[in-house]
């Protein structure tokens, strides 16, 4: 199964509206693993430190598995050797042919959803919520 998730809980304001917005599509993450395995999973996580970035310890443990995992932080506390930025400016490489689920700030929706038609994606292949 070919599923590429694209989170951004960037401008969620708390831990537990956070984990709000990332716990949906962690149980969409836990499903396909316990189905398929993860192999062909594509989460693009975004936060502004690294401590923001919630279930990090499990996303590893499910790239170790062949899950693609790419944290994007916009605000680094100290050196970050991954990327940086938004997650908007990171779609390069994701695969197209996937369903695609998306979850973050309705900007971030609309500028993913946008880039991802430009790039060939139909609209329905992909699965927006914006808040």
């Amino acid at each position: 199964m070919a599923l590429s998730i694209v989170l951004d809980h960037r401008t969620v304001y708390g831990p537990e509206a956070a984990f709000g917005a990332l716990a949906p599509l962690r149980a969409i993450v836990q499903d396909v693993a316990g189905r398929a395995g993860v192999s062909g999973v594509t989460l693009l996580q975004g936060a502004r430190q690294e401590s923001d970035l919630l279930f990090r310890d499990e996303f590893c443990l499910y790239a170790s598995q062949g899950m693609d995992y790419r944290p994007v932080l916009s605000r680094p506390e100290r050196e970050w050797a991954a990327r940086t930025g938004r997650v908007q400016d990171h779609l390069d490489g994701l695969n197209m042919q996937a369903k695609f689920r998306l979850c973050g700030s309705q900007a971030m929706v609309t500028q993913v959803t946008a880039r991802l038609l430009d790039g060939g994606v139909l609209l329905s292949q992909i699965d927006g919520e914006g808040y």
